[in-house]
């Protein structure tokens, strides 16, 4: 009789389990579709900023570039100095190779050397113009045993 009693339960277990998982996954759904709406506004918001950010830098770029070309790499040291050091980067790369190291020859050795990183990181990421005319990078070892 035990046995009759959960032969006909277990259909009814099993559609309740079923209904179960069903309004576990919609719920599931519906916070993952919240989640994904966050994310995307949040996402846009960054584009805004990163947005603006670079108009901004692009206008203050030339005129700031051409200031810190007619300066004297002493002084324009000091400013590099006090800079945000990605900010400072950007700048040394866009001046004259001779007048950006004289200027990074003046600042600081340990500031002098973070900037450099940077800028080196910076032309790592650089794109390349077409996969035809990509090399294979070497390795840091071939690179320096000349």
């Amino acid at each position: 009789m035990a046995l009759e009693y959960c032969r006909n339960l277990a259909p009814i277990a099993e559609e309740a389990r079923a209904a179960f998982l069903k309004q576990t996954i919609a719920a599931l759904e519906q916070e993952l579709a919240r989640k994904t709406e966050q994310l995307e506004a949040r996402i846009a918001d960054h584009k805004v900023w990163v947005g603006r950010r670079q108009k901004l830098a692009d206008q203050a770029g030339a005129a700031l570039v051409q200031m810190f070309s007619r300066m004297r790499p002493e002084a324009a040291s000091q400013q590099v100095s006090a800079m945000d050091e990605t900010i400072a980067a950007a700048l040394l790369m866009k001046l004259e190779p001779k007048l950006a190291s004289a200027v990074l020859g003046e600042v600081v050795p340990a500031k002098a050397a973070r900037l450099t990183a940077i800028i080196a990181a910076a032309a790592e990421l650089k794109p390349q113009a077409t996969a035809k005319t990509q090399s294979v990078p070497k390795p840091a070892e071939e690179q320096f045993a000349k």
